[in-house]
């Protein structure tokens, strides 16, 4: 079982509400948008070779 349908079964739509809010944040404090971008390719990577994704 993957860890967002285990997620959504108690919470539907939480991790892509917790990941929306946490770019947010990173963008209000100036992190560079290609810093984030990189960030974010770079963990589905991570996380799709775990197979949590």
């Amino acid at each position: 079982m993957k860890a967002q349908d285990f997620i959504d079964k108690i919470l539907p739509s939480l991790l892509p509400l917790l990941f929306t809010l946490g770019m947010y944040k990173l963008i209000r404090k100036g992190v560079n948008i290609n810093w984030i971008l990189l960030g974010t390719v770079a963990f589905g990577l991570f996380a799709s070779a775990l197979g949590l994704l």
